[in-house]
């Protein structure tokens, strides 16, 4: 009788935890699709794109679990990661990091969420601003895509005169979305070579200051287009983060606070599915390779990603990044939500680097590209 109830107990305790892992499993699978599915039209499944991570790592303790009991039910979970490898690799680079010098002839681009220089009204940092200066300095970029620019027109805040210095240029271009007589807040993009094009494009249905800007950059005697987005932001208040900090220290939840949090989130996914779909229809109409640099406010398991990233690009991080990609070092869980990508056709991707230094809520990510000759039409007389 007492070995029959043992027996009893572990097909209970083991039925348990495989039920248990069909719901990690099922998860799983569904974040798969959710680069696929417009939050638009169902948005619960971008939840699951933005839980990847974790249920990534779930379906890895269950895959031990398993081999360590050796247990025929390993099949399962990898299985389960198998069928995402392509996923995988967009967010974790199996590779060791290079210091391989770059050629002289690589392109370095960098793109950068600068939390405002950490200036805010009577509130700053002149520490933090110019540990900022001091990073894309020693990044010493050809080409900078800044979000969440700031300057004034003097003194020791005129970032733009700084940046204009530091890069030894005199080619910009600043997109403002919200100025006022002592100070500037936009987009910005900085280079070295000449831009002979610039746009702005605001957003028809965003109501906060997210947008995006372009370029048209000659490198070398050949044209190339340069965005720089910042697509819709969360909008977390004051509370929104002491809620998520109690989250994380004590791991005591409330209901409204996480109905609230979600309704954020929502709302964000389904605007950043927009603003791509925008973003991907101007990359179609562009004569010229195109480079993608920004906040994109969402990870590689979005559709805002996906639909941006469908329209011939490759991504740095995806090319030569090495192990887990985290870009955010704000009080949210952090993620990879800043990216550089770059025509496949017309560029080779030479190295990838997040500098971790954190001076603003992100963290600065620089690649070196190499753009290949263009391709020559022949004409044949017959």
């Amino acid at each position: 009788m007492g070995r029959r109830r043992k027996r009893k107990k572990r097909g209970f305790f083991s039925n348990l935890v495989l039920a248990f892992y069909l719901v990690a499993g099922a998860g799983l699978l569904l974040s798969y699709l959710s680069p696929y599915i417009s939050p638009s039209s169902f948005w619960p499944i971008a939840f699951f794109g933005l839980a990847y991570p974790f249920l990534v790592l779930l379906n890895l303790l269950f895959l031990f679990l398993w081999l360590f009991r050796r247990s025929r039910r390993f099949w399962l979970p990898l299985a389960i990661l198998l069928a995402g490898l392509p996923f995988h690799r967009q967010h974790f680079g199996f590779r060791f990091p290079s210091n391989e010098p770059m050629p002289d002839s690589a392109l370095q681009v960098m793109s950068y969420n600068s939390h405002s220089f950490s200036r805010y009204g009577k509130h700053f940092s002149e520490k933090k601003k110019t540990g900022m200066l001091g990073l894309i300095k020693e990044a010493d970029p050809d080409i900078i895509a800044i979000q969440e620019f700031y300057t004034r027109p003097e003194g020791s805040f005129d970032i733009r005169d700084s940046l204009l210095n530091i890069l030894g240029t005199s080619h910009y271009f600043v997109e403002v979305v919200k100025r006022n007589d002592f100070e500037t807040r936009g987009l910005a993009i900085f280079s070295k070579y000449p831009i002979e094009n610039k746009e702005a494009v605001h957003f028809a249905e965003n109501k906060s200051y997210n947008s995006c800007i372009y370029a048209d950059i000659t490198v070398r005697g050949q044209k190339i287009r340069l965005f720089n987005l910042h697509l819709q932001s969360i909008s977390f208040q004051p509370e929104d983060y002491r809620y998520l900090s109690k989250v994380k220290d004590k791991l005591e939840p409330d209901m409204s606070s996480s109905r609230r949090i979600g309704g954020r989130l929502k709302r964000a996914f389904v605007e950043r599915a927009g603003q791509a779909e925008t973003v991907a229809r101007l990359i179609r109409e562009s004569p010229y390779p195109v480079i993608v640099c920004g906040d994109f406010n969402d990870t590689p398991m979005s559709y805002a990603y996906q639909t941006i990233r469908n329209e011939g690009l490759q991504s740095a991080f995806s090319k030569k990044g090495s192990g887990y990609s985290i870009t955010y070092a704000g009080a949210f869980p952090n993620f990879q939500i800043d990216h550089i990508l770059c025509d496949e056709d017309s560029f080779e991707v030479l190295n990838y680097k997040i500098m971790k230094k954190k001076l603003s809520d992100h963290y600065p990510i620089t690649s070196a590209l190499k753009l290949k000759p263009e391709k020559k039409s022949l004409n044949l007389e017959l």
